[in-house]
């Protein structure tokens, strides 16, 4: 082949490999295996410039960014050496894109003018255009936004009418990505989509994946959670099919920025940590950092404040190091968040002004905007409102454009407590219903209910707030009440589609069934290693059924508050309202609402629950029993004297916080417990029990008394055969598998559960009822479409509750998420003696009267002729509606007609 010849082929496969790489990275290793023979029969170095910068942009895409610059800086020297001045001004203007990652701004910028200053020389538009792309990049980077949006628009001007499509499709991506940082998002999704119609019109295919990352970021900023998490899982995976380790890490870093909004931030930093893994190994410091950061805020969540603040540290050296000015004044942020949480105010809000400051001083609004939201919080800490308000406002000035709603949901917040502080009422209200607002839109966009529980933890006082500053009791109440609905009022749509079952979830969830059964087994002596595993897989579970849901998620339908709570005639209903120190009731009748403030202090009821609750559980000491009934006639007197010319017959009572650790029914009066005058249940909320009013369709009236047979509970098969004795078509299941009684499960109206069970205070989504052969916990019940009018849980602590910021979790939760209108469960670890006497004593009337609350009181009152103290007679409360619906009519009639069917595996 001719010298000339060889020149023109070189060449041509070297152009063809920059078009290969991202989409077809096959054929681009093809092209470089003839490049590198021509090279070898030749020896030319102005040949093996071209092989080195062929081999540099295929490693750049893969993501080895380290390599990829040695060949690029090995291909300038060569054709500096053989004194190509436009293709040295090439290499150079892709070395300045390889650069940029790794932190190298000065040198990048020192090429990108030399390589401009060579092609305008040469009159090479397209060159200059596509250096543009680059520089672009390095003011990205430098969080320079302005700048970089005025190059990405210099080269849009002629790439997008060029047929230089990767560079086209590239500066349509990068735009809008700027676009996207300065929340203009309308303009940048516009961009985002067209980028990726472009892409695949023309085949670049990582083009279009690129596309898609950025468009879940985008999806992210603009509330749409779940949707951005399904649309990252998809993405890292195309990422993860073409090698590109680099982008698959920054995958799960924007993943994981999410899961810190959401609360979680045990698998928030596990994804950092693997993210800055990567990074470390391909020398991307830069990155590095920002995976610093965010594993700083996930154990700052963690309540880890001098761990965060070490990681904050680490990556202010790493952005120093780069000179990256902007950033490691981001670093300082999060430092001074840090303070914040230790309380350190002074040195925090120093910190956040002088922060704020530099950003201004460089023009970057947005991240100015966040100083001086966190200036903000500082000052209304330190109850300095005017303050507050003055940096609150600069932080509207700078955000010109609709911030996400994450950021309006805090803003909001915080000038509502501003405004509070400064005796504003009217005006605070305003601001804290936007702050409302935006959170429910936040919450229909999560959509999966593990989610959206973690996320309202620390949710619940804006809510709070808003009743305080409301204009009258009606909205006050519907704002205190609104917090405790909120999880359960987006329908469980999650279950409209069948549950794919991978076969990892498979078998972790078998290894944990069998764990669960050994440490029943074991008893009380429970080897730390057995714990240390479940505790593990659990964790396991928990994080593939999350991936698992997100990648199903479809925005939730959230149901509107209730326009009234309708109550009988001989019903009453009070919520209580704990605020940080005072405590208060609503009493809502059929003809009134009021409002009232009860003589007892939120830390002084604190206590007095704790003292009820320790004489609860000394039954067995005589001694206590004085100071037992001391405490429960003084939360009488405080709970309920001063309501008592508003009560009446029947009492519905929604709890506050540590209140729902209660028994309020076994409150001691002067004449008697509440429970000898009044019909006592429970609700987690009004709207909740609102929402169970209506009758829905019976589809059959059968039933399932389901249990378990074991030799330290030798009376639930008796009570099994009792409860299978009144109810109509019972199916009794003991030591049996939930896959072997689930088809009953899912139908029945009736299920009664006799079991040992464990309440997980650390994980009460992992709460746990022993069927014998099979465990179930709250998270297999929400599995199962139970459309049952009445559940009973006979087993210990199984309306124990654990509250977490405005929602209640555990069985009880597990349960009204499917809509059950009436359940029975219990407070404390109860006796297994009484409590057959119990349920023997409520089921015998349950066949004559549909009044389910009335039965159970009178159980307990037959109960208390055999044992007086509290504990063995108050421990079960009925929770949701207090008589039967339609499904009563139906018992009686299939009663007369029914049989017992009973399955039973003694193997256990």
């Amino acid at each position: 082949m001719a010298a000339g010849q060889e020149a023109h082929e070189i060449r041509r496969y070297a152009e063809e490999v920059v078009l290969a790489v991202r989409s077809d990275p096959a054929t681009a290793e093809q092209l470089l295996l003839k490049i590198d023979s021509l090279v070898g029969q030749t020896h030319n170095p102005v040949f093996e410039a071209f092989s080195q910068r062929a081999k540099g942009h295929l490693l750049h895409v893969r993501g080895d960014l380290t390599e990829a610059v040695r060949r690029y800086r090995t291909a300038l020297t060569l054709f500096e050496q053989c004194q190509d001045k436009v293709e040295r001004a090439r290499t150079a203007s892709t070395l300045v894109g390889a650069l940029v990652p790794l932190g190298e701004y000065e040198e990048a910028l020192r090429l990108a003018e030399q390589a401009r200053q060579v092609f305008q020389e040469a009159n090479l538009h397209n060159r200059v255009a596509r250096l543009d792309v680059n520089v672009g990049n390095l003011y990205h980077r430098l969080n320079r936004l302005e700048e970089a949006l005025q190059s990405y628009e210099r080269a849009a001007v002629f790439l997008e009418n060029s047929d230089d499509y990767e560079a086209a499709a590239g500066v349509l991506i990068n735009r809008s990505v700027i676009l996207m940082l300065l929340y203009r998002f309308n303009d940048a999704l516009e961009g985002l989509n067209r980028a990726r119609a472009f892409s695949e019109k023309h085949g670049l295919t990582v083009f279009a994946i690129q596309s898609d990352y950025n468009r879940a970021y985008l999806l992210f900023l603009m509330g749409q959670v779940a949707q951005a998490l399904k649309l990252l899982d998809s993405v890292e995976e195309a990422f993860e099919n073409i090698g590109d380790r680099v982008h698959v890490a920054l995958c799960r870093l924007d993943r994981a920025e999410i899961l810190l909004k959401l609360n979680l931030p045990e698998y928030a930093c596990e994804l950092a940590r693997s993210a800055e893994d990567i990074f470390r190994n391909c020398a991307l410091n830069g990155d590095r950092a920002r995976a610093f950061l965010l594993i700083g805020r996930g154990v700052l969540q963690s309540g880890a404040t001098l761990e965060a603040l070490g990681h904050y540290k680490e990556a202010k050296r790493l952005f120093q190091v780069q000179g990256n000015v902007i950033w490691a004044a981001v670093a300082d942020l999060e430092i001074a968040a840090g303070l914040m949480e230790s309380r350190k105010w002074s040195e925090a809000e120093s910190l956040a002004e002088e922060v704020g400051e530099l950003f201004r001083s460089h023009h970057h609004l947005t991240f100015s905007a966040l100083a001086d939201a966190l200036s903000a919080r500082l000052c209304i800490e330190r109850k300095n409102p005017d303050r507050a308000l003055s940096f609150l406002r600069r932080c509207e000035e700078s955000l010109r454009h609709q911030p996400p709603a994450w950021l309006r949901f805090h803003l909001e917040h915080l000038r509502g407590r501003a405004l509070q502080q400064q005796g504003r009422p009217e005006d605070a209200r305003e601001r804290f219903i936007a702050a409302t607002e935006a959170l429910e839109f936040l919450l229909t966009q999560i959509s999966v209910d593990q989610a959206m529980v973690c996320f309202l933890e620390d949710k619940e006082e804006v809510y709070e707030r808003l009743a305080c500053v409301s204009e009258d009791v009606r909205q006050a109440f519907e704002s205190a009440d609104r917090a405790r609905t909120l999880a359960l009022s987006t329908t469980w749509n999650a279950h409209d589609a069948p549950k794919e079952t991978s076969d990892k979830v498979q078998h972790l969830r078998e290894t944990l069934r069998s764990d669960y059964l050994r440490l029943f087994q074991v008893g009380e002596r429970q080897p730390l290693s057995l714990l240390e595993k479940i505790k593990a897989i659990e964790y396991q579970l928990a994080q593939e059924l999350l991936e698992r849901d997100f990648r199903r998620a479809e925005p939730a339908r959230f149901q509107g508050y209730p326009r009234t709570v309708d109550l009988a005639d001989d019903e009453v209903l009070l919520e209580y309202f704990l605020k940080e120190s005072t405590v208060s009731v609503f009493i809502l009748r059929n003809d009134a609402l009021q409002w009232l403030n009860l003589p007892i202090s939120t830390s002084e009821l604190w206590q007095e629950v704790n003292f009820t609750r320790y004489g609860l559980f000394r039954a067995t000491d005589p001694r206590r029993e004085p100071a037992l009934r001391h405490h429960l006639r003084r939360l009488f007197d405080a709970l309920i004297g001063p309501l008592l010319p508003l009560l009446r017959k029947r009492v519905v009572i929604v709890p506050h916080r540590f209140l729902h650790q209660l028994p309020f029914h076994a409150l001691l009066s002067p004449s008697g417990y509440l429970a000898d005058e009044y019909v006592v249940s429970y609700a987690p909320s009004a709207a909740s029990y609102e929402s169970l009013r209506g009758d829905r369709a019976v589809s059959s009236c059968t039933s399932l008394a389901v249990g378990m047979e074991a030799s330290d509970a030798p009376g639930i098969r008796s009570e099994l055969a009792v409860v299978a004795d009144k109810l109509p078509n019972c199916t009794v299941s003991i030591n049996q598998r939930l896959e072997n009684f689930r088809p009953v499960l899912e139908k029945a109206a009736f299920v009664h559960i006799a079991c040992h069970s464990v309440f997980r205070a650390d994980n009460p989504a992992c709460s746990l009822l022993s069927l014998g052969s099979d465990v179930l916990t709250p998270m297999d019940i929400l599995e199962v479409p139970i459309q049952a009018d009445l559940v009973t849980i006979s087993g210990c602590s199984t309306a124990r509750v654990c509250v977490r910021g405005s929602e209640i979790q555990g069985f009880v939760r597990a349960f009204s998420m499917w809509g059950v209108r009436s359940l029975i469960a219990s407070l404390w670890d109860v006796s297994d003696d009484a409590t057959s006497k119990l349920m023997h004593s409520f089921y015998g009337r349950i066949q004559d009267s549909p009044d389910l609350a009335e039965n159970l009181r009178s159980a307990m009152l037959d109960l208390r002729r055999e044992f007086e103290h509290p504990y063995y007679w108050s421990g079960f409360i009925l929770i949701g509606r207090q008589k039967l619906g339609a499904s009563w009519c139906c018992f009686k009639n299939s009663f007369r007609e029914s049989n017992c069917t009973e399955r039973s595996n003694d193997n256990t």
